[in-house]
């Protein structure tokens, strides 16, 4: 009992004295200090969290979400493909090395036509012949196809089909390769929940 009088009293002691005025104390402030949050094309931008951005190089600004990301066979196209929140799109930026560099949205409206682009995630692939872009649908199980030329959807597979007596009818396409040794082969990343 004694032992833990004395605890509390050294304890007592240490909450209530002064502090010591030649120690330095250390505050956490974000780089952006008092700056709130701003977007500068020109210069640096400050992003929620208080840090700043000063990019190197051009910038191209896309659709809200760019979590996927590929560049054509020939190098004269990056698609984006853009989630997280509808609606979903993905944005063809072609000459992008030019001054003024070409970006398409896909859908281009805020309210697009049903089945159009129901679902995109990160999954991309360019066909060897930079012709079509195939985008992955995510929880919509299917893989969407796009005319490079005309930005016109051409087509869909879905992957609701088994081939091993498996129920892919919950899948969820996350990323896709094509391989381009064997015409007309994807490789895909279907995430199955069970």
């Amino acid at each position: 009992m004694r032992l833990l009088f004395i605890l509390l009293i050294i304890l007592l002691q240490a909450c209530t004295s002064s502090p010591d005025s030649t120690k330095k104390h250390w505050i956490a402030t974000a780089p952006a200090g008092t700056e709130y949050t701003s977007i500068n094309r020109l210069d640096t931008t400050v992003i929620p969290n208080g840090r700043l951005l000063t990019p190197l190089g051009k910038q191209i600004t896309v659709a809200p979400h760019p979590f996927g990301l590929t560049l054509s066979p020939d190098g004269k196209t990056i698609i984006t493909a853009n989630s997280g929140t509808g609606p979903f799109s993905i944005s063809i930026i072609q000459d992008f090395n030019s001054a003024q560099p070409f970006v398409k949205q896909i859908p281009e409206t805020v309210d697009p036509e049903e089945g159009l682009l129901e679902a995109a995630f990160m999954g991309l692939a360019i066909a060897p012949d930079n012709s079509k872009v195939y985008v992955a649908g995510g929880q919509q199980n299917r893989i969407y196809i796009f005319d490079l030329k005309t930005y016109k959807k051409i087509g869909e597979i879905s992957c609701n089909k088994s081939f091993d007596d498996s129920d892919y009818s919950d899948g969820y396409i996350g990323d896709m390769v094509l391989n381009k040794k064997a015409i007309g082969c994807m490789w895909l990343i279907r995430l199955g929940l069970e």
